[in-house]
């Protein structure tokens, strides 16, 4: 009768202890399934994350091209601006050259004027005065 008390109970511990193995079984399944779960939605968002990183790299290389165009047309539009501004001041130049020129020969033109008053009579200068009232002189402006 002892043994078959020990017997029983033993009997009881080993199919408690498999029935614990088994809820160890089902709970380890259930883990283990949950894991593939995350593992197949971890490597489908990997998959979305290098899309997305192969779409960004690709607009940032057309990026990139886009401010390489606008930086040669940057340099292009400078050196025009460069050229216009070059020209400008030289056509400043010969302006106040002619604007030079031209008073200059004003004076030699009074200065002649004055020396021809002084040589000829009275009333001849007042017949250049005269003429000069009726047709003004023109101006180069």
């Amino acid at each position: 009768a002892v043994v078959s008390t020990q017997s029983g109970h033993y009997g009881r511990g080993i199919s408690s202890e498999l029935k614990s193995y088994g809820n160890n079984l089902s709970t380890k399944e259930e883990q283990l399934q949950a894991l593939t779960t995350e593992v197949g939605d971890t490597k489908s968002r990997i998959s979305q994350i290098s899309e997305e990183i192969k779409e960004r790299s690709d607009n940032l290389e057309e990026r990139k091209k886009e401010i390489e165009e606008t930086n040669k047309e940057l340099s292009k539009i400078k050196m025009e601006r460069d050229e216009v501004q070059s020209k400008r001041k030289e056509l400043w130049r010969q302006d106040s050259n002619f604007e030079q020129s031209l008073n200059t020969s004003k004076e030699q033109l009074d200065e002649a004027e004055r020396q021809l008053r002084s040589t000829v009579s009275k009333a001849f200068n007042n017949g250049i005065d005269a003429k000069k009232k009726k047709v003004p002189t023109a101006t180069l402006r």
